[in-house]
């Protein structure tokens, strides 16, 4: 099994692992990456949001 999350507000900020937690792992990473990027390029961050999505591959 493989999971993939998805960070709505994050433009194609996406991550995966063989767990949830795995992939919460790395979606954090992935999000503190986006984020630093946005900033060194002048960009505007989005407002936060909580919404999530997970999918779960067999």
């Amino acid at each position: 099994m493989s999971v993939t999350l998805q960070l709505f507000h994050l433009p194609s900020c996406s991550a995966g692992g063989l767990t949830y937690n795995e992939a919460l792992q790395e979606v954090t990473i992935a999000m503190e990456l986006w984020i630093d990027h946005a900033i060194q390029n002048g960009e505007k961050l989005p407002k936060p949001s909580k919404r999530l999505m997970a999918n779960l591959n067999n």
